[in-house]
């Protein structure tokens, strides 16, 4: 993988201009582990190595690494600003017997939980492009 952290950091600089800072970083798991096996010029790792005790950031920011993202895809985003998420009922979860669960030494477990999660304001997230 080429050099990306630029795109980031020109993704960052967006936010920023548009007065809404980015709280976070989405990238696909492979991208994230290319990322972590860049060297500098004189062959060391630039994350600190495998040994480092390094925590997922990049300029400060959390990174969450997820299949979710396409790779070669990122997402920048002021998170809190940009989206809401809805509870619209408290998580239930029921036991019970059903059928012949209880000759057969069985419960059945039922959870539930309604959540909607809303874009509130699209402009505060950012998707680029890795370079290929």
């Amino acid at each position: 993988m080429p050099y990306p952290f630029r795109h980031l950091l020109h993704a960052l600089e967006q936010a920023e201009i548009a007065e809404l800072p980015a709280s976070g970083i989405i990238v696909n798991t492979s991208d994230w582990y290319g990322m972590l096996g860049i060297k500098d010029g004189d062959g060391n790792y630039v994350s600190g190595g495998p040994l480092a005790d390094v925590p997922e950031r990049i300029w400060r920011l959390p990174v969450v690494y997820t299949n979710a993202m396409a790779a070669g895809s990122f997402l920048v985003g002021a998170f809190g600003t940009a989206v809401a998420l809805y509870d619209r009922m408290q998580t239930t979860v029921e036991a019970g017997y059903a059928n012949d669960d209880f000759t057969k030494n069985l419960i059945t477990l039922l959870g539930e939980e309604r959540v909607a999660l809303a874009v509130k304001r699209p402009e505060a997230l950012i998707i680029g492009d890795f370079p290929a």
